[in-house]
């Protein structure tokens, strides 16, 4: 069995995605975005990070 990787060895991963299913609902706004706040505020997000927020709410697909 190989062994396991450490962080000091070769390239660390790649670019960093967070997808948020819900982002306009009420536990995105009182927990998940203050939490991603404050990480930001203490510089411990990847600097190549994306967040992307998703909700359901689009009126634009109801219409069709």
């Amino acid at each position: 069995m190989p062994a396991r990787r450490t962080s000091l060895e070769g390239p660390g991963p790649g670019p960093t995605g967070f997808v948020l299913f819900g982002a306009t609902g009420d536990l995105a706004k009182r927990m998940v975005l203050p939490a991603f706040y404050q990480l930001a505020i203490e510089d411990l997000l990847p600097e190549d990070g994306l967040p992307v927020g998703n909700d359901r709410g689009c009126e634009w697909d109801q219409h069709t």
